[in-house]
């Protein structure tokens, strides 16, 4: 519980359990006193060890963990609670940060979170190492047979000689915070290859310059077999049906399932954040998968 209370900034929070033996002297009651206290603040982020980026650059990268400001004590808008999983996040923030310009080697020494009780505020001190910045060098593509490389290099939008963006690079390879994305995954997801994987091999780095790989597996192509859905007790199956750009015969295209859980959402009758489409029996022999 101390635990949980601290991990939604309540850093001093004080957990006490009463016990009290019943008559039948075999079992107790328990009495969970909770004293949450007040949300802990942080007073000062401290970086140690940067010289190019800047303070203000990486204090920018962490979305959530914000030191109190001279100018807006308060912070209304983006205030300075410290808690634990939004801090841990991103102190990754701090390394991407890094990568986007080219530090791929960039790394965290060192981290201390220093509590106040007296005051109840936190002190943080992160202590970097920056690396050498780093460019791109040869980008071959292997494996690929459905698309050229002209056109996987117009997808990818780097070239030899740019700067490397670690973070960049990832996001056009495979973006899996983004079900639209135009990435390289995604252009033989929604071509059929529903077996198809897309890794990104450093292959050699010399000096400053790294070399690259980007190994496709693209499998064979799938079609749509069953198309059914479940837990519709009120609206009949073919209301719902009739909404799918999923249809059965049809190439598995990403893009069309993205879709069709979009268009159900946007029809008022289900909660669209529940809507779960399930890939079943999926079977690369026959290229045929069912989707509910």
């Amino acid at each position: 519980l101390t635990n949980k209370y601290k991990k939604e900034g309540f850093y001093n929070a004080k957990i006490n359990i009463d016990q009290k033996l019943r008559d039948d002297k075999k079992s107790a009651d328990l009495v969970i006193n909770v004293d949450k206290g007040k949300k802990v603040r942080i007073n000062e982020i401290d970086l140690v060890g940067n010289t190019q980026l800047t303070d203000a650059k990486l204090r920018k990268a962490m979305k959530k963990t914000k030191q109190k400001s001279p100018l807006n004590p308060y912070r209304i808008f983006k205030p300075s609670k410290f808690i634990v999983n939004e801090y841990k996040n991103d102190l990754n923030s701090i390394i991407d940060a890094y990568k986007e310009k080219g530090y791929r080697d960039a790394r965290i020494l060192n981290e201390t979170v220093t509590y106040n009780e007296d005051k109840n505020h936190v002190d943080v001190k992160i202590e970097l190492e920056e690396g050498i910045k780093y460019f791109i060098g040869d980008i071959r593509f292997i494996g690929n047979t459905e698309f050229p490389d002209q056109r996987l290099r117009s997808v990818l939008g780097i070239q030899k000689g740019d700067v490397y963006n670690g973070v960049l690079l990832q996001k056009q390879i495979s973006d899996l915070t983004n079900p639209d994305a135009g990435d390289i995954a995604n252009q033989y997801q929604n071509a059929g290859f529903l077996w198809s994987q897309v890794n990104l091999i450093e292959t050699a780095t010399k000096d400053d310059v790294i070399d690259f790989d980007v190994r496709i597996s693209e499998g064979p192509v799938a079609r749509y077999n069953n198309i059914t859905v479940s837990g519709n007790d009120k609206t009949h199956d073919y209301i719902i049906l009739r909404e799918l750009r999923t249809l059965p015969g049809n190439k598995w295209k990403k893009a069309e399932l993205v879709e069709s859980v979009r268009r159900l959402g946007s029809m008022g009758i289900f909660d669209a954040s529940a809507l779960n489409p399930n890939v079943k029996n999926a079977d690369a022999q026959e290229g045929t998968v069912d989707i509910e």
